[in-house]
């Protein structure tokens, strides 16, 4: 499963949320503190065409990338990205969704 930093590459046309963007959360800054997940991660406005660098996809994918809280301990959820607004949100592992296979180039 790509990490959130993998993951953001596939989004397209959202200056908030795409590698570079303005959405903090990244590999290195996972907590839901407003150090890293701000209102930045709520991506662009919603579309019929998404922001997905594959035509069509409005789905919602995880990421390997765990949540952390304030003092840095799992809280048992995983970033993800919602690929209709580009947004970056996070879930608990109990929910079901979606994930894309990465390849290891090793």
């Amino acid at each position: 499963m790509p990490s959130i930093n993998e993951l953001r590459t596939l989004i397209e046309d959202c200056r908030y949320t795409a590698p570079n963007g303005a959405c903090y959360v990244k590999d290195n800054c996972m907590s839901t503190s407003s150090r890293c997940y701000d209102n930045n991660c709520t991506g662009c406005s919603s579309s019929s065409a998404g922001y997905s660098k594959f035509d069509g996809d409005l789905s919602y994918y995880w990421s390997s990338t765990t949540v952390l809280d304030d003092d840095n301990s799992s809280i048992n959820a995983a970033w993800l990205v919602y690929m209709s607004d580009a947004s970056i949100d996070y879930k608990y592992f109990s929910k079901g969704g979606l994930a894309r296979c990465v390849r290891n180039a090793n």
